[in-house]
């Protein structure tokens, strides 16, 4: 990939390069794991509750060819299943969370508030960055 692109670059007459779609999906451009196509059908499968059609999205993102480092990480299944009494309990788990030192003003206003909200109703740590929380937000609990 990397090695096409400079031969393109050092090509005669080269003004510019094409964008390519490596941060963005464009059509005829690089390779992404969730594509429009994708995407929609998850959405329409969480939306109507399809099993069916999850599935198939399914099939399509394990069927891809490798494109991230975690596409080449699998499962060591176990022959014995752990017993749930020494599974950690979800509220443990969730404390450990944590959405990280996000300036107000480095998202836009919706998404801050939203990662916020998300964090505090679970139990886990919402750092605000050194941007701050707004102030209307705040709610006192007796």
């Amino acid at each position: 990939m990397i090695r096409t692109q400079h031969q393109k670059a050092f090509r005669g007459n080269v003004i510019s390069l094409p964008i390519g779609g490596f941060y963005k999906f464009r059509k005829g451009g690089e390779q992404h794991s969730n594509q429009a196509m994708t995407m929609h059908m998850l959405q329409t499968a969480v939306a109507t509750d399809s099993y069916d059609l999850y599935k198939k999205y399914s099939k399509i993102i394990n069927d891809q060819h490798p494109l991230n480092l975690r596409d080449l990480l699998d499962f060591n299944l176990i022959k014995k299943p752990i017993l749930i009494e020494e599974v950690e309990s979800i509220t443990n788990i969730r404390k450990r969370f944590g959405s990280g030192s996000m300036s107000l003003g480095a998202l836009s206003k919706e998404a801050h508030e939203t990662l916020a909200i998300a964090m505090n109703r679970i139990g886990a740590a919402s750092c605000s960055g050194e941007g701050g929380e707004d102030p209307k937000r705040f709610i006192k609990r007796i």
